[in-house]
């Protein structure tokens, strides 16, 4: 997977994250504050699923490093 393509839930989380900007700017005007904390809410379950989901995807790719350097560890001292 490339690093510089976007998940959905990433991108999902940018579009909340404006869309609370925006709702917060409606709040102010309209004294109803309910609307920007629902869309709050939802930026920070968006981003924590995007947290784990990040980790997840470290963790395996550490793993196949790994992997891979011990493959060549072990070809090279097959050698010696």
């Amino acid at each position: 997977m490339q690093l510089t393509r976007l998940h959905w839930l990433e991108i999902a989380e940018y579009i909340a994250v404006i869309l609370t900007f925006f709702s917060l700017l409606v709040a102010i005007s309209s004294n109803v504050i309910l609307f920007p904390i629902i869309c709050l809410f939802i930026v920070l379950v968006l981003n924590l699923i995007n947290r784990l989901r990040f980790q997840q995807l470290s963790r395996k790719r550490l793993l196949a490093a790994i992997k891979q350097l011990q493959g060549q560890f072990s070809q090279r001292s097959s050698k010696l």
